[in-house]
């Protein structure tokens, strides 16, 4: 922070003015057509800023700097809301509470809990070796009954 901003961060304060918020500035006001980029993730929000700059007319950065504005955040390569909506917020509570009571039954059970808990953030992908190992024969076999013993 420069010394600077310090001095007017300071005069707002001692105004008492407590406002954090940025005021608004002077100069030409933005023509920016947020609902048309809106309307461009809705149909495909895994474009990049570079196709969406293609799409709009103006410069990556500038489509950028109105998805974090929007509250656009890029997860796994789609651009998702930032915040968390209050129907998603009370299903994670309703997760929370259905782990918590399977967790005290699984304590008053005895019985370890996080050996049956089951993740659903991860992806999961069934591989099936088709290569089968070779049959090593009888010598194989003779060598492990007379390990055994």
């Amino acid at each position: 922070m420069t010394e600077r901003t310090a001095q007017k961060w300071f005069k707002k304060f001692r105004s008492g003015n407590f406002n954090l918020e940025d005021a608004p500035r002077s100069g030409k006001p933005s023509a920016f057509d947020e609902d048309a980029l809106n309307q461009l993730l809705h149909e495909d929000p895994r474009q990049s800023t570079r196709e969406l700059e293609q799409a709009i007319g103006y410069d990556h950065a500038t489509v950028a700097r109105h998805l974090q504005k929007m509250g656009k955040v890029q997860k796994l390569g789609a651009w998702v809301p930032h915040t968390l909506k209050d129907s998603l917020k009370n299903q994670g509570v309703s997760i929370l509470a259905s782990l918590l009571s399977r967790h005290q039954v699984a304590t008053k059970q005895h019985r370890s809990f996080l050996s049956c808990a089951i993740t659903g953030e991860k992806k999961w992908c069934l591989y099936v070796n088709k290569k089968q190992k070779k049959d090593l024969g009888q010598s194989h076999k003779a060598a492990k009954t007379s390990c055994q013993s």
